[in-house]
């Protein structure tokens, strides 16, 4: 899977990679939460844990989306500076969220370990 953030619209996309690495099968899949005052999530980074929740540096915040498409949660910006990249630790446990805000770099220990892009993951069945 790939997931696209899309900085103009509400959704962020989701493909498959076929065989021949050409992406197939793509659809508007995470509804992310948008500002009182505009149409766009202005979504700008994306990272993944190792539960299939996709987590994307918008507007709002850090949002954290299930493996169901559905917003789950929201974390504020570490300062009033809006979140323009984010990451999973790529060393040790994975289990620290980096973000980037103002130009500078935060993280927050989290109970999840994530997923380096470059690193192929078998993700557990969403739940229903």
């Amino acid at each position: 899977m790939l997931v696209v953030t899309d900085a103009q619209s509400r959704f962020s996309w989701s493909f498959q990679i076929g065989e021949n690495g050409a992406l197939i099968n793509g659809e508007p899949f995470y509804r992310l939460e948008m500002p009182e005052s505009g149409w766009r999530s202005e979504a700008v980074a994306t990272t993944i844990d190792s539960i299939g929740q996709v987590y994307f540096a918008t507007a709002q915040g850090i949002q954290m989306c299930e493996a169901n498409g559905r917003v789950a949660a929201i974390l504020n910006s570490p300062t009033r500076d809006r979140v323009t990249d984010i990451a999973f630790a790529t060393q040790g446990n994975q289990d620290w969220l980096y973000a980037v805000a103002g130009g500078k770099l935060y993280r927050r220990a989290v109970k999840v370990k994530g997923v380096p892009a470059w690193a192929p993951a078998k993700l557990p069945r969403p739940p229903l």
